[in-house]
């Protein structure tokens, strides 16, 4: 849930289409190291969704529950 919090951060402050290292950025400047295997998860599928918040956060459970 980290990774999509972290994309989302990074919409609402502008970024419309966040990279990995944007998302490693953010979750790095709170002390969390983030995963490659799990940011792309996460970026493959945010990447073809419109940013609905609602939407993105039942993707974001999607995502992890396939861990």
């Amino acid at each position: 849930m980290r990774y999509v919090a972290a994309y989302l951060l990074a919409v609402l402050g502008g970024n419309t289409r966040p990279s990995s290292k944007d998302i490693k950025n953010i979750l790095g400047s709170v002390g969390i190291e983030a995963d490659d295997q799990c940011l792309n998860k996460v970026g493959c599928h945010v990447r073809i969704r419109v940013v609905f918040e609602s939407d993105f956060i039942n993707v974001g459970f999607r995502v992890l529950m396939m861990q």
